[in-house]
């Protein structure tokens, strides 16, 4: 997780506390002002991300704008909110606003209103890398969109905003999800936006976004702070509650439409959840304490749960970021390290031995599943290392990605259209084992400086890179025209540059943003 500075404006709240005093004499008054003090917050607005501790000053004065010491800072509600007793962090834990009381050095007290939102993400979250199109959050909290779009309209090779059925813009905008068939975008109350199949247990595709409904189908789901969608599960939407619950429901399913709550094999909701993935048959949610618990997506069949485990038997611990397809599921560690599950073939684990029909056919008796789908997390290893220092993750449907934490990209797996970003004739078929990094935009070096990645397409696959600047670059199928090219039929095993226009890059200002992966 990377966390962004922000500009600085003031934020004010004051209350009038005290009166004293009120003169003698028949012939003279004496005014004294009446003791206050005005707590200023040192942030360019109120809002604060969701789990994410922020730096925060507060300013105390009193009447006379004297400096006051602070003596105490308490939350309202410390099921929402905690916050350090000098007021130097504030984290929140539910959405929506609370109050924060300030207790001067002279016993006063005054107090600011805080607003928990969720964190603000500029490329899609945890995306499979299976969509047609592209979507991004802008710093105005709006969304772009271009290449094939969700509701199989008319492509669009330039990033366009996507608007409301009443034809003003889709606003406050958090974060979005782009997958086969429906995308989605949750907004700062946690409220979830539906675009594609089955929208509100409609039989019919949406065309325009529209909000989920709430598990009884009488108000706007809200309280969401996160959302993952499966290409190829017809049950796989995922949603995290701001208490840290799972929700999930279908996309195009009528009966099953409306949210509920996921419960283990105990029937209990699971806790202290983070994050969430979505594959063809499981999903994923991530505690904590990054523990992944792993289930059945089709309500019809048994949950299935059990754990993620690591090659040794142990749980596996301290993920930050998931994402799946149905070939492989992903996982970022805190330390940097990359785990993978899924399909030994066509280089998707990364390890050169699977080349080896006897190694694979002995290592797969021994962890797999089904014959060629590893059940346990390997550690994806370059020159017989496992990778560390990795800030993100990215698929598309045959190639892994990982960005080094030098702003370079690592890929492997196969290509014919150029998503291995190795610089490849256009047409030439490449594959790779092992994680070899990604060519600049020059095709004589490496790329560099970028933060974060997303993959796209399903078997006409590609990737965009988002770079320190803002900027974006993507390589592999321009098919729907989704790097912003004019001719759909050609594909870039190198880095272009993601326009805004003909001839203009796409930029985001990053200071606009909270999260990054």
């Amino acid at each position: 997780m990377i966390q962004l500075k922000h500009s600085i404006t003031l934020v004010t709240a004051s209350i009038l506390l005290a009166a004293c005093g009120d003169g003698g004499g028949s012939d003279t008054t004496t005014t004294e002002k009446k003791p206050f003090i005005k707590a200023t917050l040192v942030k360019s607005d109120n809002t604060f991300p969701w789990e994410q501790k922020t730096l925060t000053k507060v300013n105390l004065i009193d009447q006379d704008n004297q400096p006051v010491a602070i003596k105490s800072c308490v939350a309202e509600d410390k099921t929402k909110v905690t916050v350090k007793s000098n007021c130097g962090d504030i984290t929140v834990h539910r959405l929506g606003n609370t109050t924060i009381t300030v207790t001067g050095a002279n016993n006063l007290t005054t107090n600011f209103i805080i607003n928990g939102v969720p964190t603000k993400s500029p490329l899609a979250v945890s995306n499979g890398g299976t969509a047609g199109e592209y979507r991004v959050v802008t710093p105005d909290s709006q969304t772009l969109t271009w290449g094939q779009p969700i509701n199989y309209g008319n492509g669009s090779q330039f990033p366009t905003v996507q608007n409301l059925e009443n034809g003003m813009p889709l606003k406050d905008v958090y974060q979005v999800v782009a997958s086969g068939s429906r995308s989605l975008a949750l907004n700062s109350k946690g409220q979830v936006y539906s675009l594609g199949l089955n929208n509100n247990a409609t039989e019919k595709p949406g065309f325009y976004p529209e909000l989920v409904l709430n598990e009884n189908g009488q108000k706007p789901l809200n309280n969401i702070v996160t959302l993952a969608s499966s290409s190829d599960n017809d049950f796989g939407v995922l949603g995290v509650t701001d208490d840290g619950k799972v929700m999930q429901w279908s996309k195009n399913t009528k009966s099953l439409n409306l949210p509920t709550f996921v419960l283990d094999k105990n029937q209990q909701n699971l806790e202290n959840i983070r994050m969430v993935a979505a594959g063809p048959a499981y999903g994923y949610a991530v505690n904590e304490d990054g523990n992944v618990f792993q289930w059945s997506l089709n309500p019809f069949q048994p949950r299935s749960f059990s754990m993620m485990k690591n090659l040794d038997g142990t749980d596996v611990t301290g993920v930050v970021k998931i994402i799946a397809d149905g070939n492989r599921t992903l996982a970022l560690t805190k330390q940097g390290e990359v785990l993978v599950t899924g399909n030994h073939r066509a280089h998707l684990l990364a390890d050169p031995r699977f080349e080896d029909s006897q190694y694979t056919y002995d290592f797969m008796q021994k962890y797999g599943q089904d014959g060629n789908w590893l059940k346990l997390a390997l550690k994806v290893s370059m020159n017989g290392q496992p990778l560390y220092n990795i800030k993100d993750i990215g698929m598309n449907k045959s190639v892994s990605y990982a960005v080094t934490g030098d702003g370079n990209v690592l890929s492997w797996g196969t290509s014919s259209i150029g998503e291995l970003g190795d610089g490849a004739a256009e047409g030439v078929y490449s594959e790779t084992g092992v994680p070899k990094l990604v060519v600049n935009e020059t095709n004589n070096g490496s790329l560099s400086d970028v933060v974060a990645i997303t993959g796209g397409g399903s078997s006409q696959g590609s990737v965009i890179a988002l770079k320190k600047d803002g900027s974006l670059v993507g390589w592999g199928s321009n098919d729907k025209k989704r790097l912003t090219k004019s001719d759909e039929k050609k594909s870039y095993s190198y880095p272009i540059t993601i326009q805004k226009s003909e001839g203009k890059g796409l930029v985001l200002d990053m200071t606009k943003y909270t999260k990054l992966i």
